[in-house]
């Protein structure tokens, strides 16, 4: 939960994402996404098509569906615990997928991580 809470806004999805979601009719997830278009313009998830997905270039995750920054990933919740959950677990996009804490199993991922790269700054490192 703790990436969740500090960079979970700051994630890029994938034009895969898109597509699952668009055939799953998920628009609960699809408001809180904006896709920016080549030619320019920026278009709330929940408002495109299957057929849109070839204009995508950027997916910006976590978006207020008015295009707006949210403070936290709108689907972090808490258990009775104050555990962290995560209420789209079974659909949560490519880049949660691929999280792995502690692991360099998937370097590439580690290189785009918000976290890895604030704890390289804060060391020195390049």
């Amino acid at each position: 939960g703790t990436c969740c809470k500090r960079w979970g806004t700051a994630l890029a999805g994938t034009i895969d994402d898109l597509y699952r979601w668009l055939e799953e009719e998920r628009y609960d997830i699809l408001q809180y996404c904006s896709a920016r278009m080549y030619d320019g313009t920026v278009v709330c998830g929940a408002e495109l098509k299957v057929s849109d997905l070839g204009d995508v270039y950027v997916v910006d995750l976590w978006k207020a569906p008015d295009g707006s920054s949210l403070a936290v990933c709108p689907f972090l919740s808490y258990d009775d615990a104050g555990l962290s959950l995560c209420t789209i677990h079974a659909d949560k996009p490519l880049v949660c997928r691929r999280f792995t804490p502690y692991s360099w199993d998937n370097y590439e991922t580690i290189l785009d991580c918000p976290a890895h790269r604030e704890k390289k700054r804060r060391h020195g490192e390049r």
